[in-house]
């Protein structure tokens, strides 16, 4: 049964689902972390703050979570032009990106820097540098284009990187 489906008919079910979700995660990352869930979508659903969204990546950034040494691992290509098995992803046209355990590696080999990333529908774009040394977050409104959250990530990774204003 699909989430929608789920919360139409069976809403009680549904906000039962997204609260044991909710609590599962931060059993495993620290309950030092306030998140909830919307819907019950694992990368879609989730709400939290900056503030904690940020908590989140420094305990990747620190190796504090596995998630640290599953970054970039057992990558899938997602351009459907350059891998016939692939179907879609978030990357701009043209570029080609990996898919690696819940998030994305910007590895275009034009314009990629190899962060790791999730470029959100709802908000946010976090994202850990290839080095997995630092991390940043575009918070936006849910409204606004998804890849303008992406090229501003960019210029920030790459002024932070190199030291030049972008």
């Amino acid at each position: 049964m699909s989430s929608t489906l789920c919360f139409e008919r069976c809403p009680r079910l549904a906000l039962s689902l997204i609260g044991a979700l909710a609590t599962e995660i931060r059993r495993q990352v620290g309950n030092d972390i306030d998140l909830g869930y919307i819907q019950p979508q694992l990368a879609g659903g989730m709400i939290t703050t900056p503030r904690d969204y940020a908590t989140l990546l420094r305990k990747i950034v620190r190796g504090d979570l596995k998630m640290h040494d599953a970054l970039g691992t057992h990558p899938v290509c997602t351009n459907p032009t350059t891998c016939p098995n692939a179907e879609s992803g978030p990357s701009p046209g043209g570029e080609s990106w990996h898919y690696s355990i819940g998030h994305w590696v910007e590895d275009d080999p034009l314009v990629g820097d190899g962060a790791f990333s999730s470029p959100g529908a709802f908000g946010f774009y976090p994202w850990i540098d290839r080095s997995k040394t630092s991390y940043g977050l575009v918070a936006r409104n849910a409204g606004a284009h998804v890849l303008a959250s992406l090229y501003c990530g960019r210029l920030i990774r790459k002024a932070w990187a190199t030291a030049t204003v972008q």
